[in-house]
């Protein structure tokens, strides 16, 4: 069975105003929670452009969803913007349905995504190490 859970996040790239936050698996209650709470630390690090990558999630729960939902007003308190990037066509399809377009934007490419903060951010970084996030031991 794959891992869950948040693998990496590029912080401090792109002249260090955004965060791409790496999440593989299965967005169940258990990572959604993790998700939740690395979101919340960027936040108190005063980093308000996140962008959360979904290349390798293969399911997003209620539970998931709502934690992109519940973290738009605070991006946006703080000057910034939470977008997702890279989904799968089973989980975009499920994105489509709910309306979440209404809500949070989602991009092909995470070079769309920077590009689409407002104002535009610099994507010329985007291949800068990565900084591996801390897992509890049921993520590694």
């Amino acid at each position: 069975m794959e891992e869950n859970g948040v693998v990496r996040s590029h912080n401090g790239a792109y002249d260090g105003t955004v965060s791409v936050l790496h999440v593989k698996g299965y967005l169940d209650t258990t990572a959604a929670r993790e998700l939740d709470h690395i979101i919340e630390a960027q936040f108190a690090a005063q980093r308000y452009h996140i962008i959360v990558d979904l290349d390798e999630v293969e399911y997003v729960s209620s539970v998931g969803w709502g934690v992109f939902l519940g973290n738009i007003r605070t991006a946006c308190a703080g000057g910034g913007e939470l977008k997702l990037a890279r989904m799968r066509p089973e989980v975009y399809e499920v994105y489509r349905v709910l309306e979440f377009d209404w809500f949070v934007q989602a991009h092909e490419t995470l070079e769309e995504a920077v590009a689409a903060f407002s104002p535009p951010l610099d994507a010329t970084n985007l291949n800068a190490e990565a900084v591996v996030t801390a897992l509890p031991p049921s993520f590694q």
